[in-house]
């Protein structure tokens, strides 16, 4: 079984895909997936479907959804007792746990993983490596996190969680293609980065300092300038010291550039 969060719910059991038309069953098996193998009361079941306001039929609902998710995704845990690859939807006396198996993975578990590696390997110096573990995993990607699921406290909170990775995996990922020497190849995306948040500091640092490598020092200066301005409007602070040193780099290599054309 596959199942996908990054984007809208989609399920693969075995070679077909499974729909679950009612949106509240989506919000359920959405919860235990993001936890799977991870025992999820009762209880955040209840909250994530009601918040604050459930009502008088609220545990006998959540029961209801989860006998129908587990007979639509064929997870009854008779064959799963005996042979751990076939995933399950098992009841325990703190409430359910989605158990994977050992064919099933959920995307955003695979995301979080690959992340890590990637990580792991850019922290090692093996800078190619660490591009294809974080580009497998930024392509996984397909919209917003849980798309057509409904979000309560649970769900938004593992929405924000899992967005802060994606953020910082982009991060790394330039900062491996950087080192990798490929400056020209990932300017396009970081302009469309910096396009959709014109104040996201790091992205306008990796931008300038592509270009900069690229001699295109007017340009990247443009990008600080840009930067600096949307960062006033919108908070009324200056650039961080992190993107200055950048533009330090950017200063400093263009006045010695300038020298050397003086002396000829």
């Amino acid at each position: 079984m596959h199942i996908q969060l990054l984007g809208r719910l989609r399920i693969r059991r075995f070679d077909d895909e499974v729909t679950l038309s009612a949106a509240k069953q989506r919000s359920v098996l959405a919860t235990l997936a993001v936890h799977a193998d991870t025992h999820v009361p009762l209880g955040v079941l209840v909250d994530e479907l009601w918040e604050s306001r459930p009502p008088a039929t609220a545990v006998r609902t959540v029961q209801t959804y989860v006998y129908q998710i587990r007979r639509s995704l064929q997870l009854a845990a008779s064959r799963a007792e005996t042979d751990h690859s076939y995933a399950a939807l098992l009841t325990s006396s703190r409430g359910y746990v989605l158990r994977l198996g050992e064919h099933s993975v959920v995307d955003t578990t695979l995301f979080r993983d690959l992340v890590k590696r990637g990580r792991a390997r850019l922290s090692a110096d093996e800078n190619d490596e660490a591009v294809r573990d974080l580009r497998s995993a930024l392509e996984l990607w397909s919209g917003p996190v849980f798309g057509d699921v409904p979000k309560g406290s649970a769900l938004g909170a593992a929405a924000i969680s899992l967005e802060q990775v994606r953020t910082r995996a982009r991060e790394m990922l330039y900062d491996a293609e950087l080192r990798c020497g490929r400056h020209d190849d990932i300017v396009d995306e970081l302009v469309g980065l910096t396009h959709a948040d014109p104040t996201q500091e790091r992205f306008s640092a990796l931008l300038m300092t592509a270009l900069l490598r690229g001699d295109h020092r007017a340009e990247a200066l443009r990008v600080f300038h840009n930067l600096r301005a949307a960062l006033d409007a919108q908070f009324g602070v200056p650039p961080s010291p992190t993107v200055q040193r950048v533009l330090s780099q950017i200063l400093t290599d263009s006045s010695k550039n300038a020298g050397a054309m003086l002396t000829h």
